[in-house]
């Protein structure tokens, strides 16, 4: 039909025995996960207790991904204030990228080039 868009999320969820539950089934770390969608729909993929860094999304149109939390946390601290953030696709980005370390911050700034 038209306006439909496939949409495969492959999962990385870190933890071997951990599980995402999406539409009545249970999917662990590697697993894929199918969708179509009309155009204008959306799909919400979360989890509570499982970190979802190094997810792949892949569609057969253009999408927007968006990813977020409700917790903020800097240093030792959380916050109430929620992060959202619009996900380019891998083929905008670079291959060089400058990090400036922190001496505070350090453990945060391994996570993000972790991501890359």
């Amino acid at each position: 039909a038209k306006g439909e868009t496939d949409v495969q999320i492959r999962l990385r969820l870190g933890d071997p025995s951990a599980t995402v539950t999406f539409d009545s089934s249970s999917y662990s770390d590697g697993e894929v996960v199918c969708v179509t969608l009309d155009q204008f729909n959306s799909l919400q993929l979360q989890s509570v207790a499982v970190d979802l860094t190094g997810t792949n999304i892949r569609s057969n149109k253009p999408i927007s991904v968006l990813s977020g939390g409700r917790l903020t946390r800097f240093m030792n601290d959380f916050t109430s204030d929620g992060v959202i953030e619009q996900m380019p696709p891998l083929s905008t980005w670079g291959k060089d990228f400058l990090a400036v370390l922190s001496p505070l911050a350090s453990v945060y700034v391994t996570k993000f080039i972790h991501m890359l």
